[in-house]
């Protein structure tokens, strides 16, 4: 907050924004899922990401699951660090 220049104006907008972006990402990367694998594909799956990539691009669907793993331990090291301060 001491960095920001005039923080009562540009802290909301930051907010707003990135609020907006991950909204419409979200929606967007729901939207290729429905697109690609139907109603009855995401239902029956297991791993919605992975059979998409499946479809996609099958060459590089192994890297999925090491992503969301990479995701996961990301969370859990900020965990480890917010309860050590």
């Amino acid at each position: 907050m001491e960095e920001i220049i005039n923080p009562e104006k540009n802290l909301l907008r930051a907010i707003c924004s990135s609020l907006i972006l991950i909204s419409l990402f979200y929606l967007l990367v729901n939207f290729f899922y429905f697109s690609i694998l139907g109603v009855d594909g995401i239902l029956h799956s297991s791993a919605v990401a992975t059979d998409y990539a499946k479809a996609i691009l099958p060459q590089i669907s192994w890297i999925i699951p090491i992503m969301v793993a990479c995701s996961c331990l990301g969370a859990a090291l900020v965990q480890v660090y917010l309860i050590e301060y």
